[in-house]
């Protein structure tokens, strides 16, 4: 039969592009039947469309992010993998800011891959590495640890607070990531902005000290109210001061039971402030400033 007319080869090159986001390799082709003749017609025929050497989108060019990612890992060779700008903006964790695609690879390879930058590393971690959506990239510690000494630390702030946000952040994979890099000293720093106490009782025993320094009230602590028991209360002001340890608040479903219970609290004339651990022990002028505020403006 010849290299035109193969429908079960056709059929599986269609189920490979479909599970590819449309995109395919020569190696791809070859191991499906396709020769360089094959190949050849079929760019000529606009059944391929050619986006790097070796590279093709089966059928017509308009391919997603995903796809473009993908024709670029291919593009560069075995154990590369979408990484830095592209692969946070894979993740979601950042806006990518250019149309090129960031490649981390083992050795350097081909220099003429119009719209994709290069970057080496002669060891990859197989811990560093992992799919999204078929695509091989960097994981999203390393993604972060590569980023960080070249990003801004206003940039970097914002990645690993998405990075949170979207339950997508391993402290730990991103400690040994970074370690000896250039980033390494922002992410600490940040890291330790964020640091919980050990316990969220920890949180509650430094507020109380803080309040017991100034000359406010003392509030009731661990007080009983409303079917709740709140931190600190000042039961004349109506106000209830909340400690909130990353441990026991960062998640969506405690975000979820923080929100009714303040509505309850609001719903009977109590106003709720919420500090983390980071406020407590690096700004405690604004934990004062804010408690006061409020004692004060209701009287």
């Amino acid at each position: 039969m010849s290299d035109e007319l193969h429908p079960i080869r056709d059929v599986r090159l269609a189920d490979l592009a479909r599970r590819q986001g449309g995109v395919v390799s020569a190696a791809q082709l070859h191991g499906l039947g396709y020769s360089r003749d094959a190949i050849r017609h079929m760019v000529s025929r606009g059944r391929l469309h050619r986006l790097h050497r070796g590279v093709y989108a089966v059928g017509h060019q308009v391919i997603g992010p995903a796809a473009v990612r993908l024709a670029a890992v291919l593009a560069v060779g075995n154990g590369a993998l979408v990484a830095r700008r592209s692969a946070a903006a894979g993740w979601d964790i950042r806006q990518t800011g250019t149309s090129r695609v960031d490649v981390l690879a083992p050795r350097r390879g081909r220099r003429d891959l119009v719209g994709i930058d290069v970057h080496v590393s002669r060891r990859i971690d197989a811990r560093d590495a992992t799919l999204l959506d078929g695509v091989p990239i960097t994981t999203v510690a390393r993604t972060i640890a590569d980023l960080a000494g070249s990003v801004g630390w206003a940039d970097l702030r914002r990645t690993m607070e998405r990075a949170d946000a979207r339950e997508l952040l391993d402290v730990d994979a991103l400690l040994r990531c970074s370690a000896h890099r250039a980033g390494a000293p922002r992410i600490r720093a940040i890291l330790d902005e964020w640091a919980p106490a050990p316990t969220n009782r920890g949180i509650e025993e430094r507020l109380l000290e803080l309040v017991r320094r100034t000359d406010l009230p003392e509030p009731l602590v661990n007080a009983p109210l409303h079917g709740f028991e709140v931190d600190l209360l000042w039961d004349a002001p109506r106000l209830v001061v909340e400690a909130d340890s990353r441990g026991f608040h960062n998640t969506w479903a405690a975000a979820e039971r923080d929100r009714h219970r303040d509505a309850i609290l609001a719903a009977h004339g109590f106003r709720v402030l919420r500090f983390t651990w980071s406020q407590v022990t690096t700004r405690q002028h604004e934990v004062i400033t804010a408690i006061r505020a409020v004692i004060s403006g209701s009287r």
